[in-house]
């Protein structure tokens, strides 16, 4: 297994890619003394845009029918080598409420974001599917010491299928959800902690439901007991 199909002991190609990307931050501070207990509140948006570009390494066969056997191809040496055309456009956005309180303690109450990317490229093996899934995130811990939180996760399929394609859904179809609520008391030495959430995804034609339960007990940093449903 010293040479490929063609004879070749070894292929040399030229491999190069270009990346830009831009993003920005803003905030504002609220004086919120009104509301007990509480001093200030802290709004953050960041966007983000980022570009990934790479030419693809594979000849291309001019006339399949009559290939030429000068044209160097990756293909003997297996699909791992194939280095495709890269034209990803990447999008994010994110936002967070922080809460400072009288007592100089921080809380991250609740941060939202959402992300998706675009695939330029012409390759045969996207199809239909040109946008990645829209995923939104949405985090929650209304207690300074973090031992109460929640997580919400969506997902959303912008992409238009044509009638041949075998996914049918609208556009922006909710394909993911799923949220959990944590609670958790001590540390890592010693300590317990319990988690409860739901689970739904239709990825194809048929939906699945489920419903997550979660309990760990730890008496000492040596002995943990888990129960999870």
């Amino acid at each position: 297994h010293g040479t490929d199909q063609k004879g070749n002991t070894n292929i040399l190609r030229g491999v190069f890619s270009g990346s830009a990307g831009a993003s920005n931050n803003l905030f504002r501070v609220y004086s919120i003394g009104w509301v007990p207990g509480a001093s200030r509140l802290k709004h953050d948006v960041t966007t983000s845009v980022n570009f990934d570009w790479a030419p693809s390494v594979n000849d291309t066969e001019p006339d399949p029918d009559n290939p030429d056997p000068e044209l160097v191809k990756l293909y003997p040496f297996g699909s791992s080598t194939y280095l495709f055309e890269r034209k990803f456009v990447n999008l994010n956005l994110t936002s967070a409420f922080q809460i400072k309180t009288r007592q100089g303690e921080t809380i991250n109450g609740l941060t939202l974001s959402l992300r998706t990317s675009r695939d330029f490229s012409e390759r045969e093996a996207l199809r239909d599917r040109k946008w990645e899934f829209i995923s939104g995130t949405g985090r929650f811990s209304p207690l300074a010491s973090g031992n109460l939180s929640g997580t919400l996760n969506a997902s959303w399929d912008p992409n238009t299928y044509g009638p041949t394609s075998t996914i049918q859904r609208p556009a922006f179809s909710l394909v993911q959800f799923s949220s959990s609520v944590r609670y958790r008391s001590g540390d890592f030495r010693k300590g317990w902690s319990t988690d409860f959430g739901t689970q739904y995804q239709r990825l194809t034609g048929s939906a699945r439901r489920n419903l997550v339960f979660g309990f760990d007990w730890r008496p000492s940093r040596l002995f943990q007991i888990d129960v999870d449903t």
